[in-house]
């Protein structure tokens, strides 16, 4: 697809849905970038607070405002929006989430430079909830192994090349809503490469998981783990019931702290090793070993009568714990090593 004349090299997109609380510091945080070639498209899904109140206040020719009569949900609005882009490239935001000033110049010069990338997030601190950078996996193997156990691109990081998209017979799919991108990325993945600049660009905004936030955590997992299953299912791994049960444990971090769970989540891991033969496929599933292995032999490892020893003796078993998980660690990695031309 070519770009109309004149058209700007950028199109944001975001969705907003009763947004008011944290609105105007997101498209603060768009209308301030360092990089200026960008249409701003923001799409009112029906809100029934000050969004548009607040969208209209801004005079910038920049921005693109479309108004849903209703809710369509954010699957509908991030298509619509999409669809009227005029960029070659798409940049994803949320209504919620903060942008850092170097964001777009950091993304399009890196995908000027790697043609060969059509997907690229980046590294993100998050806020609210609770403060933490999150380093994803950087180059195409590693995200695309990620991928078989959780989305490995975060969602309002991402820049796209808008022909990749458009040649989509539909791009975000209504039958996953709440795992939308996920379900994308996986589809994208046999198409074009996929890359995480190594830098937090984005502030990303977690909220405590009660109420209807919890309802929409858990139908997002079951979304998820409707898409790990097709996952192997098209890698061609043969599972049963407890298998895939195990995979998204392993997947959503909700281990059982169990000898016999450690045990087959190994067994679940190797078997998949059998199917992934590069280095870095083998590194990520290496590395899934030693998380299982670790945080059981941790749990394990402190005694019941824990708080009846003193601080001496604390400090002296969590540094052999500390010890024993660095040997784990330097195992796998020497696992890994010798499986590498395997």
């Amino acid at each position: 697809m070519d770009s109309p004349v004149n058209a700007p090299a950028v199109s944001v997109v975001m969705p907003v849905y009763n947004g008011e609380k944290y609105l105007r510091e997101s498209i603060d945080s768009i209308l301030n970038q360092t990089y200026t070639d960008y249409e701003f498209i923001i799409v009112n899904d029906g809100s029934n607070d000050k969004t548009e109140e607040i969208i209209l206040s801004y005079n910038d020719n920049r921005i693109r405002y479309i108004k849903n009569e209703k809710n369509l949900q954010i699957v509908k609005s991030l298509n619509r929006g999409i669809e009227l882009a005029k960029g070659r490239y798409i940049a994803r935001m949320d209504a919620d989430d903060i942008s850092l000033p170097r964001r777009f110049e950091k993304q399009i010069t890196f995908m000027e430079n790697n043609l060969e990338i059509g997907v690229c997030g980046t590294w993100l601190k998050t806020i609210g909830e609770k403060e933490e950078v999150w380093k994803l996996p950087v180059i195409h193997e590693e995200i695309a192994m990620q991928m078989f156990f959780s989305s490995s691109i975060m969602h309002p990081t991402v820049f796209l090349r808008t022909a990749i998209l458009k040649k989509l017979t539909h791009i975000y799919s209504d039958d996953f809503n709440k795992a939308e991108d996920y379900e994308l990325w996986t589809r994208l993945l046999v198409k074009t490469k996929f890359a995480n600049y190594p830098k937090v660009l984005l502030k990303y905004r977690l909220y405590p998981e009660h109420g209807t936030r919890a309802t929409y955590i858990n139908q997002q997992k079951d979304l998820s783990n409707t898409i790990r299953k097709k996952q192997l299912e098209d890698k061609g791994i043969s599972f049963n019931e407890e298998e895939l049960s195990i995979h998204n444990r392993i997947s959503t971090y909700t281990y059982e702290y169990t000898e016999d769970f450690v045990n087959k989540s190994v067994i679940w891991l190797r078997k998949l090793m059998k199917k992934f033969h590069t280095r870095k496929e083998k590194r990520i599933l290496l590395l899934k070993i030693y998380e299982v292995i670790s945080i059981q032999t941790e749990r394990n490892l402190f005694i019941s009568n824990w708080r009846f020893l003193g601080i001496a003796r604390q400090r002296e078993i969590k540094l052999q714990i500390k010890l024993f998980l660095k040997n784990i660690k330097r195992q796998t990695i020497k696992l890994l090593l010798n499986n590498k031309n395997k």
